[in-house]
């Protein structure tokens, strides 16, 4: 998947967790955020999306 192909994901995303993250990001100075759920919720999709986007 491109980076532009992550980023047009991003700001399409409805997901409640990468919104979360990103609030976090900015309004707090820890930038650490552990994903945590069972086997198929997301977790590397949210991530890798966090990532492209920081």
């Amino acid at each position: 998947m491109s980076e532009q192909a992550l980023t047009n994901t991003a700001e399409d995303n409805k997901n409640p967790v990468v919104d979360e993250v990103f609030n976090i990001f900015s309004n707090v100075w820890n930038k650490q955020v552990i994903l945590y759920g069972p086997p198929g919720t997301s977790k590397t999709y949210s991530a890798i999306i966090i990532a492209a986007n920081i």
